[in-house]
C-alpha cells in the first residue's frame, strides 16, 4: 500500500508542476524563448545536448507539425522536462518490481532535494542511470526490453550532464563485471558491449566538460555547493539525512520499529509531515528553491551511493531480504513526504507567477526588479524567493498577458542578457505565435525607463 501511495503522489507533484509552468523557473524561460525563435531544437551546452533535446522534444515535434499556440507549446515544454522521471520509473517497474523501491529512494532522496529547476540537466542524467543498473543487475539473461531500455538510457547519457565522470564509469564497470561473472553469449554479448562502450563514452564528454567547462561560473557554483550542503543543508536535506540514518538504522536492526507503538508511528509521520512536508506552505521565507540547485551533487551521489549499498548488502542476501520490507515501507513514505512538500512549494511557485503578472500589468515599459514586490522574500504567506533576475525579460514576454507585451522586468545590474530590453530591435522575433511588442514599444519611444 505505501508503495502506491507514495507513487502516486509523486506523479501528482510532477502533474501539479506541469500545470503551473514550473519548468519556466530559472532557465525554463529562456529556453523556451530560445526554442520559439530558433524554430527547433536548441543545444545551450554541447555537454549537455542529448538533455536540452529530451526537454524540448515534444514542443519542436508540436511545431514541426505547424502548431504555434502559445500556451499549447508552453505544456507540451513543461511535459518535456518532467516525463524522463515517469520514463524512469517505468523501466523500472519493468525491469524489476522487487527492487523498485531502490529507486523511489533515490528520487526522494535525490531528486526531492535538487530538481525544483525543471531544465535541470542533473536531473536527466539521475534519472537514466536507474533503468542502466537495473538492466545490467536484475535481467538475467538480458531481455529484448531490457536491452532496448540499456542501450537507450546508455546514449541519452553521454551528452546528459557533467556527472557523467563519474555515474558512467560505474555503470561500464557493472556491464564488465556482467560479462566476465555471467558469460553472456550471442547477440546479449554485443549489446552489453555496446553498453560499455557508450557508458565510458559518457565518462569520457564527462571529463571533457569538468577539464573545459562551457560556462566556468556554473562550475564554480557546483564546487562551492558542495560546501553548502555539507556546511549550511536546508531543512528538507536534514529531514532525509535523518532517514538515511534510520534505514541504516533498520537494516542492522530489522524488527526496530516493531517495538514501538503504532500510535508513536503515527505521531512521528505526523510531525514529519508538518514540519517538512506542508512547511513551505506554513513558513513562506522557508521555500528556497536556489538551494536545491546548489545542492544538485545530490543527483549524483545518491545513486552512486545507493548502487554501492545495494552491492554490498546483496553479499548478505539473507540480512538483506529479511530487511527488504520494511526498507521498501521506509523508502516509499520518505518519496511520499518529498513529493507533498514539492507540491507545497510548487504551489507557492504558482503565487508567485501571480505576483509577476500583478507586476507586468500594473506598469509599462522597462521596470527594474528591485523596485518591485519581486525583490522581497515574501508578501504575507506568499513567498518571492523564486527569482533568477538574468531570464526575466524571457519570463516577462511568456507571461504578457494574451500576448502583449507592455512591460518586461529587468535587473539593474545586468545588461544585455539575454537580450537587450532598451533595443527594440534586439527584442526576439515571436509574431509567428502571436507576441506582439507594439505597446511595449510605444513605452519605450514616449517616457524614460522606470
Amino acid at each position: 500500500m505505501a508503495t502506491p501511495l507514495a507513487v502516486a503522489l509523486f506523479g501528482l507533484s510532477l502533474a501539479w508542476a506541469v500545470l503551473t509552468h514550473r519548468a519556466l523557473y530559472a532557465d525554463g524561460a529562456y529556453m523556451f524563448l530560445r526554442v520559439l525563435e530558433q524554430g527547433g531544437t536548441v543545444d545551450v551546452w554541447v555537454n549537455r545536448a542529448f538533455a536540452h533535446r529530451l526537454f524540448q522534444a515534444p514542443m519542436v515535434l508540436a511545431m514541426k507539425l505547424g502548431l504555434r499556440n502559445l500556451d499549447a507549446l508552453l505544456f507540451l515544454f513543461n511535459l518535456g522536462c518532467f516525463l524522463p522521471w515517469l520514463c524512469s520509473l517505468w523501466f523500472c517497474f519493468q525491469l524489476s518490481r522487487r527492487w523498485f523501491w531502490v529507486v523511489l529512494l533515490s528520487v526522494a532522496l535525490g531528486y526531492g532535494n535538487a530538481g525544483f529547476m525543471a531544465v535541470g540537466e542533473h536531473n536527466l542524467s539521475h534519472a537514466f542511470f536507474w533503468p542502466v543498473a537495473f538492466a545490467l543487475l536484475f535481467c538475467r539473461p538480458l531481455t529484448p526490453f531490457a536491452a532496448m531500455v540499456l542501450v537507450t538510457c546508455a546514449t541519452v547519457l553521454i551528452r546528459s550532464y557533467e556527472a557523467t565522470l563519474f555515474l558512467g564509469p560505474a555503470l561500464a564497470g557493472l556491464a564488465i563485471w556482467r560479462l566476465w561473472r555471467h558469460r553472456e553469449a550471442g547477440w546479449r554479448r554485443w549489446v552489453l558491449l555496446a553498453a560499455v562502450g557508450l557508458l565510458l563514452a559518457a565518462g569520457w564528454v564527462g571529463l571533457r566538460g569538468v577539464m573545459a567547462p562551457e560556462a566556468k561560473r556554473n562550475f564554480g557554483d557546483f564546487q562551492s555547493g558542495v560546501w553548502d550542503l555539507l556546511m549550511h543543508p536546508s531543512g528538507p536535506v536534514i529531514w532525509s539525512a535523518a532517514a538515511a540514518l534510520l534505514l541504516v538504522l533498520l537494516y542492522l536492526r530489522p524488527r526496530l520499529l516493531d517495538r514501538l507503538p503504532p500510535w508513536l508511528l503515527a505521531a512521528a509521520l505526523g510531525i514529519a509531515c508538518l514540519a517538512w512536508a506542508l512547511w513551505p506552505m506554513l513558513q513562506a521565507t522557508s521555500v528556497h528553491p536556489d538551494l536545491q540547485h546548489r545542492f544538485r551533487v545530490l543527483n549524483m551521489a545518491v545513486p552512486l551511493g545507493l548502487l554501492a549499498a545495494l552491492l554490498l548488502a546483496q553479499r548478505r542476501p539473507q540480512r538483506f531480504a529479511t530487511a527488504r520490507p520494511v526498507l521498501a515501507t521506509v523508502a516509499a513514505a520518505l518519496l511520499a513526504l518529498q513529493s507533498v512538500w514539492q507540491l507545497a512549494a510548487t504551489t507557492q511557485w504558482w503565487g508567485y507567477l501571480g505576483v509577476f503578472r500583478g507586476v507586468l500589468e500594473s506598469n509599462q515599459g522597462v521596470v527594474i526588479f528591485e523596485d518591485t514586490p519581486l525583490a522581497t522574500r515574501h508578501l504575507g504567506a506568499q513567498s518571492t524567493q523564486f527569482d533568477w533576475v538574468w531570464p526575466l525579460p524571457s519570463l516577462s514576454i511568456v507571461l504578457a498577458p494574451g500576448g502583449q507585451v507592455r512591460t518586461l522586468i529587468v535587473g539593474r545590474n545586468l545588461k544585455g542578457r539575454p537580450f537587450s530590453p532598451a533595443n527594440p530591435a534586439a527584442l526576439p522575433d515571436l509574431t509567428a505565435y502571436g507576441i506582439d511588442y507594439s505597446l511595449y514599444r510605444q513605452a519605450l519611444a514616449g517616457a524614460a525607463p522606470r
